[in-house]
């Protein structure tokens, strides 16, 4: 799987929540899912400036990142409401 050759400039903007902790890594879904992936994204995303949030603690209510993200870019068109 080559996730990062994938990435490109007409890319959608990029949410990557991490729920693994970060240091040394522990099994294979640490391996998989380690922070270190996802900042490694957001490097590939914005070298092709393709926004890209990473959240490595998603765990708080409203103001939770993961919450702006969505809300900033799945806002409905307004002409299409009607």
């Amino acid at each position: 799987c080559d996730m990062l050759g994938w990435i490109s400039k007409d890319d959608a903007p990029v949410l990557c929540t991490v729920g693994q902790p970060d240091g040394p890594i522990k099994d294979r879904g640490h391996w998989l899912h380690h922070p270190k992936h996802a900042h490694e994204v957001k490097k590939f995303c914005d070298a092709c400036s393709v926004p890209c949030t990473v959240v490595t603690d998603a765990r708080t209510a409203t103001d939770s990142p993961t919450l702006t993200f969505l809300v900033s870019h799945l806002k409905p068109d307004k002409s299409e409401a009607q």
